[in-house]
């Protein structure tokens, strides 16, 4: 936020001055090219060239050469807006008069001449408005590059480790106990007493109740075993 107010800123306190720089170039007066001057030479009937363009504030020369001795001539406008007089370059000009003469046009137009002593003796100037200089192009200021913000670094994310499967359950299996019957003989029977007697059966009895609850004991670990249990 800070930065953006800077930028605005600086590139205000940059507008005033640009937009001075610019009103001052184009309000700076168009400065005029360097004058020059044309010549014409006057031949015996002639103006050569008889056309020449020059921009306000030239100057034209017309000149009779030395070897055109015989021959009166002049450069008078048209419109009457200038008349050089009699031109001559030796005596044999009755009228006498200079060898040349020069003229400064200082506004664009189109002035044709003619000569007041030769017939169809004529010549034209134009003049042209001098072009404007261009004015120079202002160097763009270069906008400083702002510097990149740093873009916070993201931390890294606690990884959850998988949680450990459950191991199977495993299901105790009763180990079947090896009973032992005690066998008796037949003589041990056969000579015992009636109080010997009794003792025997109750010993019968508690074998083939041993062997139910051992029947039974089994049948349950089988059960147990293949799960119907």
């Amino acid at each position: 936020m800070g930065g953006g107010r800077h930028w605005t800123g600086w590139i205000r306190s940059l507008a005033v001055p640009l937009i001075v720089a610019v009103t001052w170039l184009q309000l700076w007066p168009v400065q005029a090219a360097e004058a020059t001057t044309v010549s014409v030479t006057l031949t015996d009937n002639a103006y050569l060239p008889p056309s020449v363009t020059i921009q306000v504030n030239d100057t034209v020369t017309w000149r009779v050469p030395s070897s055109v001795v015989g021959s009166c001539h002049s450069v008078s406008s048209d419109d009457g807006l200038f008349d050089s007089g009699t031109l001559s370059a030796g005596i044999l000009c009755l009228g006498g008069g200079a060898q040349s003469w020069s003229n400064t046009f200082t506004r664009a137009g189109t002035f044709r001449y003619h000569c007041k002593f030769v017939s169809g003796m004529a010549g034209v100037v134009t003049v042209v408005a001098p072009s404007p200089s261009p004015s120079p192009t202002p160097t763009p200021t270069p906008s400083p590059t702002p510097s990149p913000t740093p873009s916070p670094t993201p931390s890294p994310s606690a990884s959850v480790s998988p949680s450990a499967s459950p191991s199977p359950s495993v299901t105790p299996t009763a180990s079947v106990s090896q009973v032992v019957v005690p066998t008796t003989t037949g003589s041990g029977l056969a000579s015992g007493t009636g109080g010997q007697g009794g003792s025997s059966a109750g010993t019968v009895v508690a074998i083939i109740a041993g062997l139910i609850a051992l029947a039974c004991a089994g049948a349950l670990v089988a059960l147990r075993r293949f799960g119907a249990w």
